[in-house]
């Protein structure tokens, strides 16, 4: 079966940080931001991720160095379950949400809301799991490679290499843009299709 990513994960975040115990020294000191940035480069980078506070402990917002994430504190005296309830409630998004929380009550919200749920070890462990696994390397291009990329966007490598040692400017400026931006060495993974082929006729 392919793994398909949520859209939208809404952790009921202190329930998940008290549910450390058991899972290992890394997990034991994991707070707000930690918890954020275990997520961003998880299995789960690329959802759009809100981390649902009790209280006013913190400033809501984007959470620095996590991409995507953002948290959101209820407010003074008021706690994190009832906000993931109302959000659950009166957003069309939460039935493709998941909702990380071990509390009955919030599960059955998103129950209603035809979202999925998770508890909060098994999130923990994942997100653990994922931060110990080996990175892919990703391999160097060979000249070869990158003649061949070259071509395909209708550049020819010599052109490259003339405007690389400052020859025949000829202010073409798809070439000069991906010249500067690709530098001397190119990465397909970067290459923005959508950008290239933008003015295309289909």
């Amino acid at each position: 079966m392919v793994y398909r990513a949520p859209r939208v994960i809404i952790v009921d975040t202190y329930n998940a940080l008290h549910a450390i115990e058991g899972l290992g020294p890394q997990a034991a000191s994991l707070d707000v931001p930690a918890l954020a940035r275990l997520i961003a480069s998880s299995r789960y980078a690329g959802a759009r991720c809100l981390l649902v506070c009790d209280g006013n402990r913190g400033p809501s917002g984007r959470i620095e160095g996590a991409p995507g994430v953002d948290a959101l504190y209820a407010g003074a005296g008021k706690d994190a379950d009832s906000l993931i309830e109302s959000i659950l409630a009166t957003h069309s998004a939460a039935r493709n949400a998941l909702v990380v929380s071990s509390d009955r009550r919030v599960q059955r919200a998103a129950e209603l809301a035809r979202g999925k749920w998770i508890d909060s070890p098994a999130f923990l462990a994942q997100l653990l799991k994922d931060a110990e696994a080996p990175k892919p390397e990703r391999p160097a291009l060979t000249p070869a490679d990158e003649a061949e990329i070259m071509r395909a966007f209708g550049v020819e490598p010599e052109e490259i290499d003339r405007r690389r040692r400052g020859f025949d400017p000829t202010g073409d400026p798809t070439l000069d843009e991906a010249i500067e931006h690709f530098g001397t060495r190119i990465d397909p993974d970067e290459l923005d299709m959508s950008r290239w082929l933008d003015g295309e006729d289909s």
